[in-house]
């Protein structure tokens, strides 16, 4: 009677019978419900106009199942051989519509002996099953707390001999045979793991609570799951991808474009082409870019020497934001490491050699490098722009966390991000962001990796002087409401300093005493909501200053001033 549950339309059984609804056998009736116990699914199929067939080892099961007025056959699941003969005669040539393994591979020993052999048994029926997820996100929290409670009934049931995450199903059904077609998965935002109720851990609402919940949020969909529930079709087997994975380079080099400035775009490629190290490969995002342009970035990769072109990929990006190419471009690359270039940066011979010697010595952390920068200015004849003065050094070439929270001290092409921060941890670039995606990333990432400098300038950003910039793309106020918004994302959730970053703050903070400031104010919910108010006051006084009348008279005494600084600056 352990197994014996009912039937109802919030459950695992209701989702699976919608699923076989959905995507059952046309020309098939029956449906077969392998290791059925109490056949709880028995009445609704029977209301689809379905004739039920339950198959289980547990006889008093079955028993009940016949007292209702359902067929019932006492069959083993874990030995196929006998049991394909068996519904070879239980079947007698009826078609089936589908076949049911719902709470019933985990308990197999060998799932992928019955797998293997269920399209043939059933001429090729839909097969949809119901798993218990054992990566829910109470599991997960327990497991790190060095717990593993096994239940009576639930995700960790004691009769349980096989547990199954997302990728691991997906791995043993496409392994045997089987190609999904629905899924209509059971979720539970409390599971019955969900104990004991004091566990600091396990509420959402304590720091360390909300902080395991993003990130186990973040790294799946699954995070909430409790159990898979899946329909699949027979389909070829997939073939084992370990030899792929062992040629993954060590970076996959990320360049945005729209394929209008072919000039510093062939010079981004060039400076790649030179690296002394070629464990790389490189993915031309084209965003939104119109045909010729698309066929113009195509041309340029193609005019390079087979050895570096063989390793760039030009990769078409249709909508979004700016960060949609970054997204997309993560999604197919290949490499152990993620780094980014914009199609007028310029990489220096060592960028690709000192990053990989950094990824050496810290394999899972935030490679940082020093960025020089040099303003160049639009012209009409090529390559499209001209230098307009000398590089120098803004920015710093030692990363420091807290610093970077004031305002971005590293262009996109100063840092390099381990591929499993997005692949295993789910950490995407944020497309709502207009700007700043990068400075919101790089806060993000070096948050929860930490950061290895490889203590030398290896990358120069060109900053336009004149012509379409991001920093003329976009207004001051949405620049404003861009690092309010990133500020806002970084408050919503618990943030981990870098060690060393509390003697920092105890520095600040006793500064700030020292010389009368209000330092609590900076921290308070509702000084945030104060700068807000400030910050859109002011926008309304300096909106009322360019209206007035003194302000359109001393218009020519501005562009004058601007004339002769733009002057002093090229002498």
């Amino acid at each position: 009677m352990t197994y014996r549950f009912s039937y109802d339309e919030a459950s695992p059984y209701a989702h699976a019978v919608r699923l076989i609804g959905a995507h059952r056998r046309p020309e098939g009736r029956v449906v077969v419900d392998l290791g059925c116990g109490y056949g709880p699914i028995a009445e609704p199929l029977r209301s689809l106009g379905l004739d039920y067939v339950g198959v289980d080892s547990d006889r008093p099961g079955i028993e009940d199942l016949v007292a209702r007025g359902f067929e019932g056959h006492v069959g083993d699941i874990a030995s196929p051989g006998p049991l394909a003969d068996q519904l070879s005669g239980v079947l007698a040539g009826r078609p089936v519509a589908a076949v049911c393994l719902l709470d019933a591979l985990e308990h197999l020993a060998d799932p992928d002996a019955l797998l293997r052999s269920l399209a043939g048994m059933t001429g090729g029926a839909t097969l949809v099953v119901s798993i218990p997820n054992v990566t829910h996100l109470d599991l997960g929290v327990k497991l790190l707390l060095g717990r593993w409670d096994v239940t009576e009934t639930g995700l960790l049931d004691a009769t349980h001999l096989r547990f199954f995450s997302e990728a691991g199903l997906e791995e043993t059904m496409a392994r045997c045979g089987w190609s999904e077609v629905g899924r209509a998965d059971f979720e539970l935002v409390l599971s019955d793991q969900h104990f004991p109720e004091d566990s600091v851990a396990l509420d959402r609402a304590t720091p360390v609570g909300s902080l395991l919940t993003w990130l186990r949020t973040s790294a799946g969909p699954a995070a909430l799951v409790n159990q898979f529930v899946r329909a699949y079709a027979p389909g070829e087997r997939t073939v084992d991808s370990a030899a792929e994975e062992s040629e993954r380079p060590f970076l996959s080099v990320l360049v945005r474009t729209q394929g209008t400035r072919p000039g510093t775009l062939e010079d981004t490629l060039l400076s790649l082409a030179a690296q002394t190290c070629a464990d790389f490969e490189v993915l031309v995002l084209a965003h939104d870019a119109a045909p010729s342009a698309l066929a113009g970035v195509e041309a340029a990769v193609a005019a390079f020497d087979p050895s570096f072109a063989d390793r760039v990929r030009v990769v078409p990006v249709g909508g979004g934001g700016r960060a949609r190419p970054l997204n997309e471009g993560a999604r197919v690359a290949r490499g152990h490491h993620l780094a980014t270039l914009d199609d007028d940066d310029l990489a220096f011979a060592h960028w690709v050699e000192t990053l990989k010697a950094a990824a050496g010595r810290a394999p899972g952390r935030v490679l940082h490098t020093g960025v020089a920068a040099q303003s160049i200015a639009e012209e009409d004849r090529a390559p499209g722009y001209r230098v307009a003065g000398p590089p120098h050094c803004p920015y710093p070439v030692a990363f420091e966390q807290l610093d970077h929270m004031v305002d971005n001290r590293t262009p996109n092409c100063g840092f390099a991000v381990p591929r499993s921060l997005v692949a295993d941890l789910g950490q995407a670039w944020d497309d709502t962001l207009p700007v700043y995606e990068d400075w919101e990333y790089l806060l993000r990432a070096t948050a929860l990796c930490g950061v290895e400098d490889t203590g030398v300038v290896g990358a120069l950003a060109r900053v336009w002087e004149r012509g379409e910039r991001s920093t003329t793309a976009h207004d001051e106020a949405a620049w404003d409401d861009a690092r309010v918004g990133v500020v806002a994302r970084l408050d919503a959730r618990p943030f981990l300093l870098a060690p060393g970053s509390v003697s920092k703050l105890r520095r600040l903070v006793a500064a700030a005493d020292a010389g009368g400031g209000d330092w609590q104010a900076g921290v308070s919910e509702s000084s945030h909501h104060a700068t807000l108010a400030e910050l859109a006051a002011a926008r309304g006084e300096l909106a009322a200053l360019r209206a007035s009348t003194s302000w359109r008279l001393t218009a020519p005494v501005r562009a004058l001033a601007d004339r002769l600084r733009r002057a002093g600056r090229r002498r």
